[in-house]
């Protein structure tokens, strides 16, 4: 049986493979980092995500950066989410 590919980078989500988007731009520009797979588990339930790991986008146990809600399903971004890799910022030395 095959794995889904994650729409954003593209990976097959085979247990243990981290979405390559590591933040999220907000509609005011900001950029958050995103929430990454935790609670005690090595392999997200959903998304096969390994431990300390960003979900992949789409995931039901990603929570908002912002409000802490279920990502998928929160309005903190104005229904768009885009997704960045932390090299692709601008973050002038940090």
């Amino acid at each position: 049986m095959g794995y889904a590919n994650c729409k954003d980078c593209e990976q097959e989500m085979t247990p243990g493979t981290a979405c390559k988007f590591t933040h999220i731009v907000m509609k005011n520009g900001n950029v958050v980092k995103r929430d990454i797979q935790g609670f005690g588990q090595t392999i997200c339930h959903d998304c096969n995500s390994h431990l300390g790991g960003p979900h992949h986008y789409g995931c039901d146990a990603e929570r908002c950066p912002i409000c802490g809600g279920q990502l998928i399903s929160c309005d903190c971004f104005g229904g768009t989410i885009k997704l960045v890799h932390y090299t692709a910022i601008n973050t002038k030395g940090d």
